[in-house]
């Protein structure tokens, strides 16, 4: 009985993270104003689990795929995005190492820093826009992780705290950092409370962790504990209220004996930042076959709180797929199941749901495939209206808009880059090599604000000018026919 929730468990746990750290989850992200970005493959399908050599670029939607905008042109592996509070730039971490901004309007991007050891996870704008959260995590680290904040204008930046959980969220003033710090002691560490790897000597995904909920007061330094309870580490994830006031976590109230079955029991909490009061909110029951509550997203226009409900694992049942619910709760605590029992794609080993909210009254929800045959997990992302009470396939959309979207940019080059541009172009046919050189890595640098000038430059009478210019477009998959 125990042996199949394990295995399914395990699977979905693929959907936050690859605890060997080799592959990464890519998971779409929503601005107030219901913009949806995420990262595609050369063939424009959609992968809730990337390899890490594999390339992707950025595009941006809406919830019924009215458009499709491509964001990025540079040949490598991108994750972990994040909008900006007025919704106009994204971040993302490019190869793992780097920090990266691109505007959504111009396509102007910019490097803000790159580190040397570890990886960079779940970076976090600041509410005026100014600062950006993120963690690192090291190989040679017992598993947690390092929060950072970088100065978006300066690219300083400064480590916060050790030890800590993603994800982060910003208080509404912006002077303070919400995050999840270990409550283990040094002995602990190594020792480790229960987990589903046994015998691992770090910390990893689905291991049992007991955690502070702690706030950072970034200007004096100052620390303050809000609650204490156990997470299951980097499946729980927390929010915040539309007014800032209320913070909203599963904690896993019963751990099993049995250390290869999933938590029996998460149930939904809600805390006070300013009383610190924490009120259960949920009263799941506790039997073997049950583990409730996980993935909850608050929605910015109202205080309603979005989360997957998971009724039961049977592992008895012939169908081994799993089916999910979605949940919402009103301000009062009341739950309304509005997703009922989704059903798994076709030939799917399991079904992982992260409800997002796609404005006022859509959802954005999750399902994965595995394929034997090709690597990667395979993502269907559907938007419910919870007004129609339908679903809308939003990964068909977007594969019938690639082909069109994935080689057209429509933008206003600032003049004084415009300027730029054209005497970039100018030295790629330059009699010195060094010039011709250091032109085509400015103009590749320089990206997608580029392109337009780049495809002129295709017909210049001057061949070298031709021959590079083709060749920096082939660098970001642009489509280029015969010239």
């Amino acid at each position: 009985m125990t042996c199949f929730p394990c295995k399914v468990f395990i699977i979905i746990s693929l959907i936050f993270i690859v605890s060997s750290c080799e592959d990464s989850p890519n998971l779409p992200v929503v601005s107030r104003d219901g913009k949806i970005a995420l990262c595609l493959h050369e063939d424009g399908t959609y992968k809730v689990i990337n390899k890490s050599e594999e390339n992707t670029e950025i595009f941006v939607t809406d919830g019924d795929g009215s458009f499709l905008k491509r964001l990025t042109w540079h040949k490598t592996y991108k994750n972990w995005l994040a909008w900006s509070s007025d919704g106009k730039k994204l971040t993302f971490v490019e190869d793992k190492k780097s920090l990266w901004v691109v505007d959504e309007q111009t396509l102007q991007r910019e490097e803000l820093l790159t580190i040397d050891k570890g990886e960079i996870w779940s970076p976090c704008w600041s509410p005026d826009g100014k600062k950006i959260a993120y963690f690192v995590c090291e190989k040679d680290s017992e598993g947690l992780f390092d929060l950072y904040v970088v100065d978006y204008r300066t690219k300083k930046a400064k480590q916060i705290l050790k030890d800590t959980s993603p994800p982060a969220k910003w208080t509404l003033d912006g002077k303070q950092i919400i995050t999840l710090e270990s409550s283990l002691t040094e002995q602990q560490k190594g020792e480790k409370i229960k987990s589903y790897f046994p015998g691992n000597i770090k910390i990893e995904s689905g291991d049992y962790l007991p955690v502070n909920i702690v706030t950072v007061n970034l200007k004096k330094g100052q620390k303050q504990k809000l609650a204490s309870g156990t997470i299951v580490f980097l499946y729980t994830l927390f929010d915040l209220s539309s007014s800032g006031k209320e913070l909203f976590i599963f904690f896993a109230d019963k751990i099993p004996d049995n250390e290869l079955i999933p938590p029996l029991c998460n149930n939904l909490y809600r805390i006070n930042l300013e009383t610190k009061e924490k009120i259960r909110l949920t009263n799941f029951p506790e039997d073997e076959n049950t583990f409730r509550g996980m993935y909850l997203s608050c929605s910015s226009h109202s205080d309603q709180i979005l989360y997957l409900n998971v009724p039961e694992l049977d592992g008895t049942s012939e169908d081994k797929r799993i089916k999910f619910s979605i949940t919402v709760m009103s301000p009062n605590g009341t739950p309304r199941e509005i997703i009922k029992a989704v059903d798994p794609v076709e030939d799917a080993h399991a079904v992982v749901i992260l409800p997002i909210w796609v404005g006022k009254d859509r959802i954005l929800y999750n399902n994965f495939r595995t394929e034997e045959e090709k690597p990667g997990v395979f993502g269907v992302l559907n938007v419910f209206d919870i007004n129609e009470k339908s679903t809308f396939d939003l990964t068909k959309k977007i594969k019938e808009e690639y082909p069109e979207a994935r080689g057209k940019i429509e933008i206003k080059v600032p003049d004084d880059l415009q300027k730029r541009i054209d005497e970039l172009i100018n030295q790629l046919g330059a009699d010195e090599w060094k010039i011709c050189k250091k032109a085509t890595k400015e103009l590749i640098k320089i990206e997608a604000p580029a392109i337009p000038s780049l495809k002129k430059a295709l017909k210049d009478p001057d061949p070298e000018v031709r021959m590079r210019a083709r060749f920096i477009l082939k660098e970001f998959g642009v489509p280029i026919g015969k010239h």
